[in-house]
């Protein structure tokens, strides 16, 4: 199933940060890894929980080759290290202690002639073991909202200060109105006013590409958007996003 671009850009962050070491910690008890000194680097999220496991993650751009960047990477990770190309990365990981490490290195243009594009992320594997079942909780309440035999396939959970935010992905093989109905239910239930909905660029194209439906909603200090995609497989994928204001708990 192809889905939809914002759709398909979630849930490559999702596998890069549920697929998310290591060997020196900061202040706060974190792994921590060094990155080139000529990358550039961007913020990706002061607070995630993946799957129910608190991360740390880094992101930046380098004019090096991937090559060159794994081989840099390889020897401050050290062995054991485990390594894997998945949909064109290549993903690096090492675990110590309590923590996991991940590289993920993407290759810009054509070869790679555009440098490279690598997240970083550190997973706090014991004090996600420490809230399995909260975990586990909250995951049965997801799912018991949606259509029947839905599962919930990644959660992302971000907190930059300002905002608290909580990506959610869910596959199902109800029909796609029967998800839009229900997401337009829930929301409102969780005090979300519906204001529109538009059709994806794909669902337009024709039948030989899956159909699909936007929709936005709006709260008191939140807002949200679903994604839903029914593939000619006869799949559905619901990627919901809903950010609330910190302000709004104050």
């Amino acid at each position: 199933m192809r889905a939809p671009p914002p759709a398909r850009a979630a849930c490559a962050a999702c596998l890069v940060l549920a697929l998310a070491s290591v060997r020196a910690a900061d202040a706060s008890g974190w792994p921590e890894l060094p990155v080139p000194h000529d990358a550039h680097a961007f913020d990706v999220g002061t607070e995630l929980h993946v799957n129910g496991v608190p991360m740390r993650i880094r992101g930046f751009v380098s004019e090096r080759p991937a090559s060159e960047l794994a081989a840099w990477f390889r020897a401050r990770l050290g062995p054991p290290l485990v390594e894997r190309q998945v949909g064109g990365k290549l993903l690096l990981g090492r675990g110590s202690g309590e923590h996991y490490l991940t590289v993920q290195l993407e290759p810009l243009g054509v070869g790679g002639a555009d440098g490279t594009r690598a997240l970083v992320a550190a997973g706090h594997l014991k004090a996600a073991e420490a809230a399995r079942d909260e975990s586990k909780v909250e995951v049965e309440h997801w799912q018991s909202r949606m259509p029947a035999g839905s599962r919930l396939m990644n959660q992302v959970k971000a907190d930059d200060g300002a905002r608290l935010s909580s990506h959610l992905t869910f596959f199902n093989r109800h029909a796609l109105q029967v998800n839009v109905d229900r997401v337009k239910a829930l929301m409102q239930e969780d005090g979300l006013a519906f204001e529109r909905d538009t059709q994806t660029e794909e669902g337009a194209q024709g039948s030989a590409t899956p159909e699909g439906r936007v929709l936005y909603f709006k709260g008191a200090g939140k807002e949200a958007m679903a994604v839903v995609v029914r593939s000619p497989e006869r799949q559905t994928m619901v990627v919901l996003s809903v950010v609330r204001s910190m302000e709004h708990f104050k």
